[in-house]
């Protein structure tokens, strides 16, 4: 078993691992499909300094980004250690009332 399936067995979540490139500057790495929506892991490599400081690393950040349906409701900084973001990541996606948590304060927000 790899360790895909082994982590939507532990979690009980449908996750699908797949590299989609939204843009130049994003990829979504993982997508939870829950029952009110889903939840994106997504990768941005920030291109700071690169014209000015060639010597520089990108600088790589990790975003949970939600939607309820297909609205988009959030999204929260996880970080920028991929091993360690993903278990945030994934306690977020287990918290299934995650997304309707941030559907109310984005509806809260906009009143």
């Amino acid at each position: 078993m790899d360790v895909a399936k082994l982590n939507q067995e532990i979690l009980g979540v449908d996750l699908e691992y797949k590299n989609v490139y939204i843009d130049a500057e994003n990829t979504r790495m993982i997508r939870a499909k829950l029952p009110d929506g889903y939840c994106d892991l997504v990768r941005t490599n920030v291109w700071n300094g690169r014209e000015n400081h060639p010597e520089e690393h990108d600088i790589v950040k990790y975003t949970a980004i939600s939607w309820y349906r297909e609205e988009f409701v959030g999204g929260v900084d996880l970080g920028r250690n991929y091993m360690h973001v993903k278990y945030k990541f994934f306690e977020l996606v287990v918290n299934k009332k995650y997304i309707l948590e941030m559907k109310h304060k984005k509806n809260e927000n906009a009143r």
